[in-house]
């Protein structure tokens, strides 16, 4: 009885299903994640772009909406060879729910650092979320649209009372 009224406790608290409990497609869809920012880091457009389906969209922080993989790994290569250079790219928290078992979507917190503006002058770091929608087409997982947006702690008062479904972790820029 104790064990059960334990695992309640711990499922209405929202507690993190550990990596090894996780069934194929959460990890598959986390896997797309992590292999965003791994191939981010190596600043590898082709593998990023890779991660896209097909006829994937990326809209970047800035509006910019690329669409099919060929542009969106043009974009991402022209990047890396200029103020993208050196940057780093992490994952601060990710969340996702399936609508389906072969639909995702997902949100996760990212910080970038390394990268530089237009005229070469360093960039403090900076912080946002990318909300992506994956599928599963045949025995694949993709990211069918992905969309970045930049972030900023909102002003006191603004979120009280609000349970917001991902914490903004304390120690971003």
């Amino acid at each position: 009885m104790r064990l059960r009224t334990l695992l309640l406790c711990l499922c209405l608290l929202g507690c993190a299903v550990p990596a090894a409990a996780r069934t194929p497609a959460e990890r598959d869809v986390e896997a797309l994640v992590s292999g965003f920012c791994d191939s981010w880091n190596r600043h590898d457009a082709t593998a990023l772009a890779a991660l896209m389906a097909q006829d994937g969209d990326f809209v970047t922080v800035a509006s910019r909406w690329f669409h099919g993989r060929h542009d969106i790994e043009l974009y991402h290569r022209r990047l890396f060879a200029g103020r993208y250079r050196q940057s780093t790219f992490l994952s601060r928290a990710v969340r996702f729910r399936f609508v389906t078992p072969r639909l995702a979507v997902v949100h996760w917190i990212w910080q970038l650092s390394g990268n530089t503006d237009a005229a070469g002058a360093a960039r403090p770091p900076s912080w946002g979320m990318m909300s992506m929608v994956a599928a599963r087409r045949g025995k694949r997982w993709s990211i069918v649209t992905a969309h970045e947006s930049t972030g900023r702690k909102a002003p006191a008062g603004e979120e009280l009372g609000i349970d917001l479904p991902m914490p903004l972790p304390d120690d971003l820029p």
